[in-house]
């Protein structure tokens, strides 16, 4: 049955093997994905080499054959069963821990978290599915949950990111890349907060086992990973040549080629914009003082799309001016704040977001035109945004993970992440999310 499956497709045969590849992580450590995968012990999801045959018709072999033993405390002791050239093959917890370094040197402590392989797959809308879809995705205002396409486009910076690294080598797949699945939301979610503490192994386990479950599966995950299995446990007879695929290394230049990032530097940051957006992400340069006054960057006022059709963008006007019409550019200005409501005004959320832009602004924000006063107080909103969002579902896991609780609502918020978690559930937080 399998190998019938395998025939339908249109693709040519080696291209059914998802080769893992090799991260160049020299060229992206300024934004933090070094510390996203370590903090779980997966930094091999970056940089797992194997070798450079692929065994594609053993692979196959193993796949048609393969049975599942869950052992009596799975998914640790599961192990994947198939017979190759008369040897059964392995794969499992133990087996993956001879040949890799997955769910090794995590830096985040704490056992891993193994949900269950229907959980992984569900794609029911639960309450936790919708907490999980507010912290990743800029949604407009009082939109339906439940018909929100979960479109890359609609990704907040960061996740925007991370989820082109989730589907060259956590759950990797070449289709429909314009749009997240709902296991990578959890992966995302893992990858930002560290909670859940998804296992590597585990996942490889689920990918490998759908592959040869689910009937529109057409692709093999971790090839390498595979190949290299087979080997080490005898099922390449001597003298057998696989099919020689080099490890495609993904550095800036060829992450940016392939995607819709675009690469700039400034005098004091490395800086990844999706073109055509005011999203992006950024990190300090090692080689310049993170004081240094950075050069003048050009601003971009664009449109954000909801299922195709552009939402303007408003630039507020100027609020308030604390000084007189003779007053010097180095006057205090009134920060610029979106997505507060009049009722809002004097809250702890809104003082708190108003000192954390006050205090972000530089000495000479008085002095710039009043188009990137704007930028740099939303881009400062922005970011304390997502700060609170990524506390809100570390509390939020932990209070489940802790007490079994069906609750959404995180116990023992002070009166400022209370203001903010009362505005998420509102649908009121801002379009400008980084």
């Amino acid at each position: 049955m399998y190998r019938k499956k395998l025939e339908r497709s249109t693709q040519p045969r080696k291209e059914l093997f998802l080769c893992e590849k090799f991260i160049v992580l020299k060229d992206f450590h300024a934004f933090g994905i070094e510390e996203c995968f370590k903090k779980l012990g997966w930094l091999d999801f970056l940089q797992f080499t194997g070798g450079d045959e692929i065994y594609m018709d053993e692979i196959i072999e193993w796949m048609s054959s393969l049975e599942k033993d869950e052992g009596n405390n799975p998914p640790v002791t599961t192990r994947l069963i198939g017979k190759v050239n008369g040897v059964d093959v392995v794969l499992s917890f133990d087996e993956m821990k001879r040949i890799s370094k997955y769910d090794t040197k995590a830096t985040l402590k704490g056992p891993y978290t193994y949900p269950k392989e229907a959980e992984l797959a569900d794609e029911t809308k639960t309450e936790e599915w919708k907490a999980r879809v507010r912290s990743l995705f800029d949604l407009p205002r009082g939109v339906d949950l439940t018909k929100w396409s979960l479109k890359t486009d609609f990704l907040r910076p960061m996740p925007r990111f991370l989820v082109r690294f989730i589907t060259y080598n956590v759950m990797p797949r070449t289709s429909d890349l314009g749009k997240v699945r709902f296991p990578e939301m959890l992966v995302l979610e893992a990858l930002l907060t560290g909670v859940p503490k998804l296992s590597a192994k585990h996942l490889i386990m689920y990918n490998v086992w759908e592959a040869r479950e689910r009937e529109q599966r057409m692709m093999i995950p971790h090839a390498r990973l595979l190949s290299l299995l087979l080997k080490k446990q005898g099922a390449i007879p001597k003298g057998v040549k696989g099919f020689v695929k080099k490890q495609t290394k993904i550095n800036m230049q060829m992450f940016t080629k392939s995607s819709r990032w675009k690469y700039t530097k400034t005098r004091t940051k490395h800086r990844l914009t999706v073109e055509g957006t005011n999203k992006y992400v950024e990190g300090q340069r090692s080689d310049v003082q993170g004081d240094e006054e950075d050069e003048e960057m050009s601003v971009q006022v664009g449109t954000r799309v909801q299922e195709g059709v552009p939402l303007e963008i408003e630039l507020e006007p100027r609020r308030v001016v604390n000084a007189g019409a003779g007053a010097s550019q180095t006057a205090v200005l009134e920060p610029y704040l979106t997505g507060f409501t009049p009722e809002m005004l004097g809250t702890p959320w809104y003082v708190h977001m108003y000192d954390t832009v006050m205090r972000a602004r530089p000495s000479v924000f008085g002095t710039w035109d009043e188009y990137k006063r704007i930028q740099f107080d939303r881009q400062s909103q922005a970011m304390e945004e997502t700060r609170m969002f990524q506390k809100l579902m570390i509390l939020q896991n932990q209070q489940r993970m802790g007490e079994g609780s069906s609750s959404q609502e995180p116990h023992s918020m002070d009166a400022v992440m209370r203001g903010y978690y009362e505005m998420v559930c509102m649908g009121q937080d801002t379009l400008l999310g980084v």
